[in-house]
């Protein structure tokens, strides 16, 4: 059922690929980019490759007020972003400590594009921009926005524990690249500790490409054993990392698909499940648990 229902509007084209949420705001990230539309129209380029960065230009974050919320009623504020582009928000939260809103996106320094023309075996992915994690902490009181790198390895599709969506999460799982520096195909899963800056990484290199992993948590009462790096702070209450990751694997090797299911917590193989088909290598996953 819908539970709030609100609509504003903004100059300028619009990228919104996607968006966070906190309790009180859903935030969105207005790429400073232009669209050209009459080569899709006319069928000679995608929907993508009609889009061109804006140099010189900076984005804007447009923070509108949630319903119900703090700010409820409040019309949106618009504020400005780090140069750069975006696809993709980790998470988002507000601090009390300081009033800010917290926001982790992947950021590259330009729009990325590869043309249809291009073979994939003869890609330069150095003259390619990596992606890489950032936090911007948006003041909507004075209005300014502070920026710091969480993670500059090539990364992309990061994601927190469900139940930390708008809340400040711990951990983060993503796909990342082989090397630690430089843009290269996504072949690994990290696991970051936010807090401490740790990494744990799982690796399907040379010849594993990964897609987006899916972070399931471990419900309540799945098991007497806790399988996070950490104690629960409750016999009932899993650790935010306890759980598993599950990563849809390119398998070149075989020229197929591996399911490879991963525990959280630790980064340790717990299955690969090799499936009979080769599925597209596609971009999100979801996961629903079966009652």
């Amino acid at each position: 059922d819908l539970v709030a229902d609100s609509r504003h509007s903004f100059k300028g084209f619009a990228f919104l690929h996607d968006f966070a949420i906190t309790p009180s705001w859903a935030v969105f990230l207005q790429n400073a980019v232009a669209f050209n539309p009459l080569p899709f129209v006319l069928g000679q380029k995608g929907a993508a490759q009609c889009l061109a960065s804006k140099p010189g230009e900076a984005g804007q974050f447009w923070l509108v007020p949630r319903q119900p919320g703090h700010h409820a009623g409040a019309r949106p504020l618009l504020l400005p972003a780090p140069e750069g582009f975006v696809f993709h928000h980790l998470n988002a939260f507000e601090d009390p400590a300081t009033g800010e809103v917290v926001v982790d996106s992947i950021y590259y320094d330009d729009f990325p594009s590869i043309g249809p023309e291009v073979d994939y075996r003869e890609i330069d992915f150095d003259s390619i921009p990596e992606g890489q994690l950032r936090r911007c902490r948006i003041d909507p009181r004075s209005g300014t926005v502070r920026s710091e790198w969480l993670e500059q390895r090539c990364c992309e599709f990061a994601m927190v524990n469900p139940a930390k969506h708008g809340l400040n999460a711990r951990f983060a799982w993503m796909a990342v690249a082989q090397r630690e520096r430089g843009n290269d195909p996504l072949q690994a899963i990290e696991k970051l500790d936010l807090q401490t800056g740790e990494r744990l990484v799982w690796s399907a290199a040379p010849r594993g490409f990964v897609t987006e992993p899916v972070m399931v948590p471990r419900l309540t009462g799945d098991s007497p054993e806790d399988n996070s790096a950490e104690d629960s702070a409750a016999e009932d209450s899993p650790a935010e990392d306890s759980g598993w990751v599950l990563v849809p694997v390119w398998n070149g090797a075989r020229c197929a698909t591996d399911l490879v299911i991963l525990n959280a917590a630790d980064m340790t193989e717990q299955a690969v499940l090799e499936l009979p088909l080769a599925i597209p290598y596609g971009l999100h996953g979801s996961w629903s648990a079966t009652a």
